[in-house]
């Protein structure tokens, strides 16, 4: 998942894109707002995320508080192939959970729920 925020050019991406790498443009401006061409991206991308599936229509909507995937929009052949098992994919995986924030308070119940699952399991945090 790639912030179109941080992207100038093709030097913000990696070297290379796995077979089984699905890259996600993640939308957190309003279009209006966002003035970057993303045109050096070419087919890179599979998918894309907003956090208002009213004003960009994208494959993963996050609105406010939630997310929701548009299962219909979404080629799902992407996740699946036949050598591709749930378990072969975590063999590969150094941490199991990423918990990304932007700028913003959060309530007292998420900040719980974060230091509860952090007391079960590593966390990375990204953000402030």
């Amino acid at each position: 998942m790639f912030n179109a925020q941080g992207l100038s050019s093709i030097k913000d991406l990696p070297n290379a894109k796995g077979n089984t790498q699905v890259w996600i443009l993640l939308l957190l401006d309003a279009p209006q707002r966002f003035k970057s061409d993303l045109s050096f991206l070419g087919g890179l991308i599979n998918w894309t995320s907003s956090y208002n599936d009213d004003v960009v229509v994208s494959d993963i909507a996050i609105p406010y508080g939630r997310y929701h995937m548009k299962v219909e929009s979404l080629n799902m052949s992407l996740l699946s192939t036949e050598t591709t098992t749930v378990g072969s994919l975590l063999y590969f995986k150094r941490r199991m959970v990423a918990w990304i924030v932007s700028e913003c308070r959060l309530p007292r119940s998420q900040s719980e729920v974060i230091n509860q699952l952090q007391k079960l399991i590593p966390v990375d945090v990204f953000g402030p």
